[in-house]
């Protein structure tokens, strides 16, 4: 029972994880270069930046604002809107301005985006990877029926 209640928490996680990479890359070697670039060079201080701004983009969601409200002053949003453009100028311009520059000539400005959806699945892993977002993430398992699963198992 206990090895099932383990099973549970993990597989909830891994599919927590998934979630944030349904559609399959669709970038080509030059935005890979650039997302490379950019995910190697985040230091731990513009990570937290950056799945800060992540959180604080997901909590203006209209059902999480209907719930609880705004969850960020504006001074928060304005700071937090700020250290990521400050970020983006820093990567796209400095740190990987030639990758950035080779991805757009060659595949367009779909690398930007894609450049996007990295980062933020690089957030959502950091995000996740957090001992206190991991045992937040477990606590619906004490809700469910195990007997009620096993039984559906048979």
């Amino acid at each position: 029972m206990k090895s099932l209640f383990t099973s549970i928490k993990i597989l909830s996680l891994c599919l927590i994880i998934i979630n944030f990479d349904i559609e399959a890359s669709k970038a080509g070697p030059f935005t890979d270069n650039l997302s490379t670039c950019a995910i190697r060079s985040l230091s731990d201080s513009e990570s937290e930046k950056l799945v800060t701004w992540l959180f604080m983009v997901i909590s203006q969601h209209s059902d999480i604002t209907k719930e609880h409200g705004q969850i960020f002053s504006e001074s928060q949003q304005i700071r937090a809107n700020r250290n990521m453009g400050s970020f983006v100028n820093n990567i796209l311009l400095t740190r990987c301005g030639s990758e950035f520059k080779e991805a757009v000539k060659f595949e367009g400005m779909d690398a930007f985006f894609e450049l996007f959806q990295r980062l933020g699945e690089a957030a959502m892993y950091d995000f996740m990877a957090d001992p206190n977002v991991l045992i937040a993430a477990e606590g619906y398992v004490e809700y469910l029926d195990l007997e009620a699963l096993l039984q559906g198992l048979n």
